[in-house]
């Protein structure tokens, strides 16, 4: 988080935050001929969530606490949609 940070110029304290850095980071990459990439699962689980979860989520995190699996698939899902 720190270097997406540092190369992004966006302060990431929140879930927003934190797509605004890698939609910043996407764009520099499209610029300069990367049109494809790989995110690496091997399954995309599905959980309903709400945007007000995912923040708790990701604050929760930030903080140092350990996620359960379902809050760990809920942002995964929520992530993976935003790169998508």
């Amino acid at each position: 988080m720190e270097k997406l940070s540092e190369v992004s110029g966006v302060t990431i304290d929140s879930f927003k935050s934190l797509c605004d850095a890698l939609s910043l980071r996407l764009d520099y990459f499209e610029t300069n001929g990367c049109t494809l990439s790989d995110h690496g699962l091997s399954y995309l689980p599905f959980r309903a969530f709400t945007d007000q979860e995912v923040e708790g989520i990701f604050q929760k995190r930030r903080e140092g606490k350990s996620l359960a699996i379902e809050d760990e698939e809920k942002f995964r899902d929520r992530f993976i949609v935003v790169l998508m």
